[in-house]
């Protein structure tokens, strides 16, 4: 049996639509933590790239696309702690 994926997964204006959805939240979450308005735009380029890429993991019996964003969101930041301190 095949596992229902989200409609942005597959399809560019669904991704769009996604996009224009949670930018802003995305944005506000990443400036709280991160105090370079640059860095915030690069993190925000990167979480929604890392989305695209991995959106046909997402399963929305497992949870709000809301939160599984901010989840993606939360390890980016954690990557870039993480290259920040040399930790591998």
């Amino acid at each position: 049996m095949r596992r229902k994926q989200a409609e942005f997964a597959t399809d560019s204006a669904a991704f769009e639509a996604f996009y224009r959805r949670h930018v802003e939240g995305i944005t506000r979450f990443l400036a709280r933590r991160v105090d370079d308005p640059h860095m915030v735009a690069d993190l925000v380029a990167d979480v929604f790239l890392a989305a695209m890429e991995s959106a046909h993991t997402y399963r929305p019996g497992r949870g709000s696309e809301v939160a599984w964003l901010y989840g993606v969101a939360r390890n980016t930041l954690t990557v870039l702690g993480k290259a920040a301190t040399g930790e591998p």
